[in-house]
């Protein structure tokens, strides 16, 4: 009942730009894809260079970014970049004085720039089914700094170990429970790295025993801003890999990658 502008008519089009996202329906095979559009990603980059150079941002460009970014990007690539929204939604409510950017907005700047400057491939959105099936189990050990982690991919099991190297460890904050919680995270971005060509494409079950892990990756952003970072490149490899991501829950006793994170290799064997 409501007319709406024939540039904006969904009659019998199989693609639309809608709010700078433009998405394609491909009914042969079920899919549908979604990429920012490109003229859209030029003015936005040059808007934030502009933000970067002046070091300003007044609260009414804060909330249009906010809002440009939570759809445009967010939406259509299953979180990607929600760990940098927060510093614009805090700028748009309590803007500095004189409109002066933190340091939080200046990193999220920098970050939607790269982005933007790779508009990564676009976004497919597809029955589970059509996807490669690939699942993984991934742990650490907070005093040893021993990372560990499985993967099951058609019907082949492979894994892998690491020890956090120092000059990762030496850019965090000081904590008492020996960086558990980031380690945890650095085991998934490990399992990312590692099998990167193993699951490009797939539906990714990543079984984790870490429930602040598995709501950070599940929210796509958390309180740590090191593991909020972490998260966020990781959700950016997701979309540049067009990984399906389904963070889970496994218990500890019940999961394959605690043994080689205390020196137990018998499940290995």
């Amino acid at each position: 009942g409501i007319v709406v502008d024939p540039m904006k008519s969904a009659d019998d089009a199989m693609q639309m730009v809608i709010l700078g996202v433009c998405v394609t329906i491909m009914m042969e095979s079920a899919l549908i894809t979604v990429q920012l559009e490109a003229q859209k990603a030029e003015l936005w980059l040059q808007d934030l260079g502009e933000i970067l150079r002046s070091g300003k941002c007044p609260s009414g460009v804060a909330s249009k970014f906010a809002g440009r970014l939570a759809f445009a990007v967010c939406r259509g690539t299953d979180r990607c970049g929600r760990a940098y929204l927060k510093p614009w939604f805090a700028q748009a409510a309590a803007p500095k004085q004189y409109d002066h950017i933190t340091p939080q907005l200046a990193w999220a700047c920098r970050w939607w720039m790269i982005f933007l400057e790779t508009r990564p491939a676009k976004r497919v959105h597809a029955h589970m089914s059509l996807r490669r099936h690939v699942v993984t189990w991934s742990d650490a050990s907070g005093l040893s700094r021993r990372l560990a982690g499985f993967i099951r991919v058609d019907g082949v099991y492979l894994w892998t170990e690491a020890t956090v190297p120092d000059y990762v460890w030496d850019q965090l904050l000081d904590r008492q429970d020996n960086q558990i919680g980031f380690q945890e995270m650095l085991a998934v971005v490990m399992m990312a790295e590692t099998f990167a060509s193993e699951l490009k494409g797939s539906l990714w079950s990543c079984f984790i025993d870490n429930q602040g892990v598995l709501m950070a990756i599940v929210k796509e952003a958390c309180r740590s801003p090191g593991a909020n970072y972490a998260v966020a490149n990781l959700w950016l490899r997701m979309t540049v890999g067009k990984i399906g991501l389904q963070a889970l829950r496994v218990e500890s006793r019940a999961s394959v990658a605690d043994g080689p994170t205390r020196d137990e290799y018998r499940m290995v064997q």
